[in-house]
């Protein structure tokens, strides 16, 4: 028995679970985004509350990044990523994801630096400041990478596997 083929499923499941924990981690980083900048719609100024709005649109783009993630490790749960064959279906799912999820990516790299610039002229007053909420502007795109990265790696694993034999007639 060659050890290498039983064990390839394994190597495919194991970036898929990465992936499934990445996508959790960006849905939960989504729901909570908006937590540091509550003060600014609450008790801030006209511009801190037209800041808010604008980044209540970045936190939709991260939200439904986040499902699309989610969606797409179920689907390669459910359909069966550990089967030992190649499947192509999963090759063009998975390449498609990862184009949808590198183009969000560079949104985001070209995006994230107008609010970070923008975040360093508001007038914050007497706002509630006890975390740098940058942070959390930061982690918008590099949660997403990581994602793109196990996509590469689970298309790869899957890649790698052989063709399925055609039955001898």
């Amino acid at each position: 028995m060659n050890l290498a083929k039983e064990s390839l499923p394994r190597k495919i499941m194991s970036p898929v679970w990465f992936l499934v924990v990445v996508g959790v981690i960006y849905f939960i980083y989504s729901l909570g985004f908006m937590t540091g900048f509550y003060d600014y719609f609450y008790a801030g100024t006209n511009e801190t509350y037209t800041f808010y709005k604008e980044l209540q649109v970045v936190n939709h783009f991260i939200f439904s990044t986040s499902l699309v993630i989610i969606v797409t490790t179920g689907f390669c749960l459910l359909t069966g990523i550990d089967h030992k064959s190649r499947n192509w279906l999963w090759i063009g799912a998975l390449s498609a994801v990862a184009i949808y999820l590198i183009t969000r990516v560079v949104t985001l790299i070209q995006t994230m630096p107008y609010f970070t610039d923008w975040h360093k002229t508001l007038d914050i007053g007497t706002l509630d400041t006890r975390q740098d909420p940058t942070v959390m502007l930061q982690l918008t795109y590099i949660i997403p990478a990581v994602a793109v990265v196990l996509i590469a790696v689970i298309a790869w694993n899957n890649f790698r596997k052989p063709a399925k034999e055609e039955a001898i007639v």
